[in-house]
């Protein structure tokens, strides 16, 4: 009796362990396909915000990708613009700096 129930164990337990691996291998499948799948989307997308296979698209879709366009673009030039003040501002900082040390330099004659 104990035999057979070892025999039952190794038989069920081991088709356990044999359908698991399929399972795991389609579910590895499936996460596949999706990913393949966005990435496709994903570079659709950038083909056309370069400006490349807007063949297809309705003109619902191009009005969404020039409005995507023109909303990236004004944070471009706000970035750049921000980026210039600052470095207007440095450059008036540095001379200030400049002026004071030189003024320094010629009040001290240890130095």
């Amino acid at each position: 009796m104990l035999k057979t129930l070892e025999k039952y164990q190794k038989c069920s337990y081991s088709a356990l362990e044999a359908s698991r691996p399929i399972n795991e291998t389609q579910s590895s499948y499936q996460e596949y396909l999706r990913l393949k799948a966005k990435v496709e989307v994903l570079q659709r997308a950038q083909r056309n915000l370069l400006g490349e296979d807007l063949g297809p698209l309705n003109t619902k879709e191009l009005e969404q990708l020039e409005h995507q366009l023109e909303t990236s673009l004004n944070q471009i030039r706000s970035t750049k613009c921000c980026y210039g003040v600052w470095v207007w501002d440095f450059a008036l900082f540095a001379a200030e700096i400049k002026a004071k040390c030189g003024l320094l330099w010629l009040m001290s004659p240890c130095l």
